[in-house]
């Protein structure tokens, strides 16, 4: 157990959504340095080389036209649809994988955002003809930007859970933040092939007797799965703020919204229409090459105080079901 829990049990007040939220970009004000990554990362990504496949995904628009017993109008969509996924892969910078989504850093810069031209002319541009370099280049590329999105979260979490920051002991934690992510995005994959074989059956039956009833057990999939996520939200602050294992964090998150569900729902929403709503600000900026920065500082800035608040809601919740668990614990004891 992380030693910040008997610190904080003194301190049960529970802040409201907005105050949380608040107290985040309060955490990043004090110690700007925090969003020093995803700026840095995007500023590569933007004025860096750049890394693409266009060779390979080329290689999809030069099949044949009509394929043997395919009808003519259905040869053309596909052979239409070919092209139009090798030429918009061909624009595809690998280097965005430093970046992968929601478990990585935040990033603005992505396929397609930035202006065509810039001052000093267009970056270099690197591509892969290999089938095989492609698959190493895309799996290592994921794996560094999981890495440092592990140390990304350390440095946030070190300030929320400690107020300060110690290098030497992130290097060492954050292969432990990495194997355990990895652990759990393995245990999420099998998960989901193990559940969605059966159900991808069961929705193949299901359409033979009622289209409406395949519809309504697929709509009841979705809605399950958007409730497991939903009490996942906090996984990851768990992983990195707690530090402890896989099941640990998965338990914690959902004791988190489990005994704070209101708060936890109306922070969860708050938070995503604020990371959704904003980056269409960032979108106006991008039409000239001198709004990129903004774009890129505003992004980082947005990004990196949310990821603080929602450490900080769910540090100030869960040290208050450890404090209210002590207490029933002594007074079974009869303390």
């Amino acid at each position: 157990m992380s030693s910040f829990i008997p610190e904080m049990a003194q301190d049960e007040r529970l802040t409201g959504v907005i105050d949380t939220i608040s107290d985040g970009y309060r955490t990043l004000n004090r110690k700007p340095w925090l969003m020093a990554i995803p700026v840095l990362l995007d500023l590569y990504l933007w004025l860096g080389p750049r890394l693409t496949a266009s060779p390979l995904f080329q290689r999809l628009s030069i099949f044949p036209a009509s394929p043997v017993g395919l009808p003519p109008e259905q040869a053309r969509a596909l052979q239409q649809l070919q092209e139009a996924v090798a030429k918009s892969a061909s624009g595809f910078n690998l280097f965005t994988l430093l970046s992968p989504g929601l478990l990585g850093v935040p990033s603005m810069v992505g396929p397609g955002t930035l202006p065509a031209k810039f001052a000093n002319g267009m970056p270099w541009i690197f591509s892969i003809s290999s089938n095989l370099v492609f698959l190493w280049l895309f799996g290592l590329l994921v794996f560094a930007g999981l890495l440092l999105g592990c140390f990304y979260l350390g440095l946030i979490a070190q300030a929320v859970r400690d107020g300060g920051l110690d290098v030497g002991r992130l290097l060492r934690r954050v292969w432990l933040y990495w194997a355990r992510l990895l652990f759990f995005m393995a245990l999420a994959m099998t998960t989901l092939f193990v559940l969605g074989m059966p159900l991808l059956l069961l929705l193949g039956l299901a359409s033979l007797v009622s289209p409406h009833l395949a519809s309504l057990l697929l709509g009841i999939a979705w809605v399950a799965t958007l409730w497991v996520a939903f009490y996942l939200y906090f996984f990851v602050d768990a992983l990195v703020v707690s530090e402890v294992g896989v099941f640990r964090a998965i338990w914690s998150s959902v004791m988190v919204i489990h005994h704070h569900f209101p708060s936890s729902f109306g922070f969860i929403i708050l938070s995503i229409l604020i990371g959704l709503g904003l980056p269409l600000t960032w979108q106006l900026l991008l039409g000239s090459p001198w709004g990129v920065p903004i774009a890129i500082v505003g992004n980082a800035y947005v990004g990196t105080g949310l990821i603080a608040a929602s450490m900080i809601f769910y540090r100030d919740r869960y040290v208050r079901i450890q404090a209210t668990a002590a207490r029933l614990k002594n007074l079974s004891m009869g303390k």
